[in-house]
């Protein structure tokens, strides 16, 4: 997207979701703009992702980017945790049994950002602004953002497309 035109959708929040669902838009050609703080380098919280975020994120050209530091869950367990007398048993599942080699992956939050960010900054149709937004609004005339300094930025369709993914 160029600096100065109008982008077509305003996604608002910069985490794994809206940096995902800005990349899409952008892959197709839809001129986005992403909006979202900074991530935090002290976040320590981990992403499962399972057969459709791989996917996702292989469409998207982001998978090989953090798939050094997934860590595959092979195992899945059922425990009955409530509390009851007669319990049922444990139950364990094995992803090899049905012919695959895991159920999904578990990643560190950083480093599925630092890989969806590298990716998102090579699409020509997506720009970031790390900031927060003060305001969104939106009628049958568009939708637009402002941001704490006062300004204000619109998109060109007719339609309000403005996407909150994260909204803290």
């Amino acid at each position: 997207m160029r600096a100065n035109s109008s982008p077509d959708v305003i996604v608002v929040g910069g985490g794994p979701a809206g940096l995902t669902a800005a990349m899409a838009l952008a892959s197709g050609g839809v001129a986005t703009l992403l909006i979202g703080d900074q991530p935090s380098a002290a976040d320590n919280r981990t992403t499962a992702l399972l057969a459709g975020s791989v996917a996702a994120l292989e469409a998207l050209e982001v998978w090989p980017l953090c798939r050094g530091h997934a860590a595959p869950l092979r195992i899945m367990r059922i425990v009955d945790d409530t509390g009851r007398l007669l319990r049922a048993p444990e139950v364990k599942f094995d992803a090899g049994e049905i012919g695959l080699e895991a159920f999904g992956y578990n990643i560190e939050n950083r480093h599925l950002l630092d890989a969806l960010t590298r990716r998102a900054e090579q699409l020509s149709s997506l720009a970031i602004r790390r900031e927060r937004v003060e305001d969104i609004s939106g009628d049958a005339e568009g939708a637009s953002v402002v941001f704490p300094s006062g300004e204000r930025v619109a998109t060109r369709t007719l339609a309000p497309s403005v996407c909150v993914v994260d909204r803290r």
